[in-house]
């Protein structure tokens, strides 16, 4: 490691002193980014598997574009589906009020007609 190389080089206690509790902290976060980086390329390779890609010959930013892709297109269906079925209660809404109106000034003009008859 550094420190080892530092001491045989001879320098500076002070130096090694120093700089090793910094150098374990950092030699910990290292193998930790180390072991974090090889779970998502296992990730990685198990998404591209899973959708039929070939990892090694598919990049992340290639694979997240078309994902992104695919879940706009989705969204944007959805909404479009949710607009027609809107648009398609509001008109059956209109044909039953427009049905009931003219059902009630039928009724209306045959009791009136009714009321004529017996005066």
């Amino acid at each position: 490691t550094t420190v080892k190389m530092a001491n045989d080089a001879g320098n500076d206690h002070v130096f090694v002193e120093k700089l090793s509790p910094f150098l374990g902290r950092a030699s910990e976060t290292i193998d930790s980014i180390d072991e974090r980086n090889q779970e998502a390329n296992l990730a990685f390779t198990e998404l591209c598997v899973y959708l039929g890609e070939d990892p090694n010959a598919t990049s992340p930013d290639s694979m997240f574009k078309e994902l992104s892709m695919f879940v706009n297109l989705v969204d944007s269906t959805v909404t479009k589906v949710r607009e027609a079925e809107e648009r398609k209660r509001k008109k059956a809404e209109r044909e039953t009020k427009r049905k009931l109106k003219k059902k009630s000034s039928k009724s209306s003009m045959s009791s009136t007609e009714g009321g004529f008859s017996s005066a």
